[in-house]
């Protein structure tokens, strides 16, 4: 393989966007696994790389020599812990508030429920209340 192709066997041009998929050795130290960049330049060896986003933060805004077979074309996916930890918080919340959703519709259903049971609601009213559920604007958070 060529120092001028990717892992994948794509031509590299400077400028392209690249996405390191292997450690960066770097005076003898392992960084950022997954790191996002650019085609600076090539060597004889090691393509140069400007990191624009890493999981290593020192990395960012320097060129690092990376070879070729560590580097995938384009900028495939989150590289930050903070930028995964904010979509892993947003899964989250999402899946709590369906959760709460989901009780807060059981509570009601129980409610209506025994309220027929004990005869201080029609069914027809049960059904009116039910239908009011809709009728309630989501709770800012």
């Amino acid at each position: 393989m060529g120092v001028e192709q990717d892992s994948e066997g794509r031509d590299l041009r400077v400028g392209d966007p690249v996405t390191v998929c292997n450690q960066i050795v770097k005076g003898g130290h392992g960084y950022g696994r997954r790191s996002h960049g650019t085609v600076a330049s090539f060597g004889p060896v090691n393509v140069q790389v400007h990191i624009t986003d890493s999981d290593w933060g020192e990395l960012i805004g320097n060129t690092v020599p990376v070879k070729g077979d560590s580097l995938t074309y384009g900028h495939k996916g989150h590289v930050r812990l903070g930028d995964q930890l904010a979509e892993i918080v947003g899964e989250g919340n999402a899946v709590m508030e369906k959760a709460k959703q989901d009780h807060a519709e059981s509570v009601l259903c129980e409610v209506i429920k025994l309220a027929k049971e004990r005869g201080i609601i029609t069914v027809e009213q049960g059904r009116e209340l039910w239908l009011l559920q809709d009728e309630i604007p989501p709770q800012a958070p």
